[in-house]
């Protein structure tokens, strides 16, 4: 639960969010901007709407209390975990570095 105190916090990608998507964990996370990018893209999880205890707290309940959502949400992390893994960013690298000429 980052907070948007600095641009770095802000615009950050913290690994443990692929980390969540790879274990099948729905994510419950801050709304920053990158990682409000992949959870709305992929619909693997929940953005609080303030890093405050009570605030994640009734994320964790929603998720608790709604299984179809729960169940909705860690399906999706199956898809998403084909697709944010190191195997197709590796591909996109290597493409990347392909058009350096040294």
């Amino acid at each position: 639960m980052d907070k948007d105190t600095n641009i770095n916090y802000r615009y950050s990608l913290p690994n443990k969010l692929f980390d969540y998507i790879q274990a099948e964990i729905p994510v419950i996370a801050s709304n920053l901007v990158e990682v409000k990018n992949i959870i709305d893209k992929y619909n693997v999880g929940l953005i609080t709407s303030s890093e405050k205890p009570e605030a994640i707290a009734e994320s964790i309940n929603k998720l608790i209390a709604d299984d179809k959502l729960c169940a909705q949400l860690r399906a999706n992390t199956k898809f998403a975990a084909k697709e944010l893994c190191w195997e197709k960013e590796k591909e996109k690298l290597v493409t990347l570095l392909s058009g350096i000429h040294m």
